[in-house]
């Protein structure tokens, strides 16, 4: 809910109005004695329509004696779509929804507050909410610069051996695990395809390959470590100055590099062949041992 709240307003005047329903002083009278929103709460409601949904609500009225007539004064509690309607000069007037014989009390009472365009009833405040109200609806912070910074990283501290044995290791066990996916996988290849199916031997020759990788990658994994392990120094053979004293050389990792990327452009190619084998055609039926992902529909 807003908190704006705004001060008294001049929401109904006694006589007559524009839509020759004219409003009775008594009526003014029972409204502010007996309006309390505790026992009936009067909402606001643009043009006097309930489908849009209310508009706030009336916390307050009072009469007051003006120019020989009485006016009933209100105050408002408007909500965002209010504000935002008034803010765009639209439903800036009120008019009255009331009662004569509100719960058989033989008392008129306020039930609701319509807000329009152009005025129904004879002298209405225009009502417009100012910036000092607005700005108590909302709260504001000071105004930060943010600085993002990025620390400084050794390109060269990152090619430890630790690092290139933890890769080799991940990798080689990446595509040995691929053997039993894989081979489910081809099992529901269609056999409606133009294209010959897959045989047994062929893929089995298909995921030794790729199980070769894995036990190559295994072997690049081991001979990482061996190059990483420093060898004994006696004194008359000592590191000459600017070698480094532990992990591989920069020529042994750029050997190991070229060794990894003509094997990755293998398994590419094998990779595409594999999709091209297992892609889905026309008119191809799923699997009736249902052995995709099973839900129910509630």
């Amino acid at each position: 809910m807003s908190q704006l709240k705004t001060d008294w307003v001049r929401i109904a005047t006694e006589g007559a109005t524009f839509r020759n329903v004219p409003i009775e002083r008594q009526w003014l009278v029972d409204i502010a004695e007996t309006y309390d929103p505790k026992t009936y709460g009067a909402r606001i409601w643009p043009d006097h329509r309930r489908w849009y949904g209310a508009w706030g609500d009336v916390i307050e009225v009072k009469t007051e004696e003006h120019d020989g007539k009485l006016v009933l004064f209100g105050k408002l509690n408007p909500n965002s779509q209010f504000i935002m309607a008034n803010e765009n000069d639209q439903k800036v007037y009120t008019s009255i929804e009331l009662d004569p014989n509100f719960a058989a009390t033989g008392k008129a009472y306020l039930t609701g507050l319509g807000v329009t365009d152009e005025p129904a009833s004879l002298g209405t405040d225009r009502l417009k909410f100012g910036a000092k109200e607005r700005l108590e609806t909302h709260q504001y912070g000071a105004p930060e610069q943010l600085v993002i910074s990025y620390p400084a990283v050794d390109s060269e501290e990152l090619i430890t051996p630790e690092n290139q044995k933890a890769f080799f290791s991940i990798v080689g066990k990446f595509f040995k695990s691929l053997t039993p996916h894989q081979i489910n996988s081809t099992e529901h290849v269609s056999n409606t395809s133009e294209e010959e199916p897959m045989t047994k031997e062929q893929h089995e020759a298909l995921m030794g390959q790729f199980a070769s990788i894995g036990t190559r990658l295994e072997s690049l994994e081991a001979k990482t470590e061996a190059f990483s392990v420093k060898p004994p120094e006696t004194e008359e053979e000592q590191a000459p100055a600017g070698e480094p004293q532990n992990g591989i050389t920069a020529e042994q990792f750029s050997t190991l590099n070229e060794t990894l990327t003509s094997l990755t452009a293998k398994v590419d190619g094998m990779e595409t062949q594999f999709k091209t084998l297992s892609q889905e055609t026309g008119g191809q039926e799923p699997d009736p041992a249902g052995l995709g992902e099973q839900f129910s529909v509630v």
